[in-house]
């Protein structure tokens, strides 16, 4: 939940678009994340420089409690992702939700097999 909270703070505040952000967590974090944990990522990058970025950022994280205005918006005019075809994307095309949960879960079983190619 913190960084859902954290990529709306940045969707909300114009940083970057939906686009942009999935990419980066996909080719960054996300990727990382797929292959060891998240304490462990700290632990490779050494947790005194984790430990200064995070002195230097904790000021601007967001504290906010209220959903941003971003996210109420498209709940408020009724796109909830998928379900409804869209969402943070628009799902409006040809491609059915059975094909895209199908190219998802392609994608997982994916990384599963690198997990256990050796």
């Amino acid at each position: 939940m913190a960084m859902v909270r954290e990529v709306w703070d940045l969707l909300d505040q114009g940083v970057a678009s939906a686009e942009d952000i999935d990419a980066a967590v996909r080719g960054s974090l996300g990727f990382r994340l797929a292959a060891i944990g998240p304490l462990s990522v700290c632990d490779f990058a050494g947790l005194d420089i984790w430990a200064k970025v995070f002195r230097n950022l904790a000021t601007d994280i967001s504290a906010d409690h209220e959903i941003p205005a971003t996210v109420r918006e498209l709940v408020d005019e009724g796109h909830y992702g998928t379900k409804t075809k869209r969402g943070f994307f628009d799902y409006s095309d040809k491609t059915s939700l059975t094909n895209r949960t199908d190219e998802r879960d392609r994608g997982f079983l994916e990384i599963l097999k690198l997990f256990h190619s050796n």
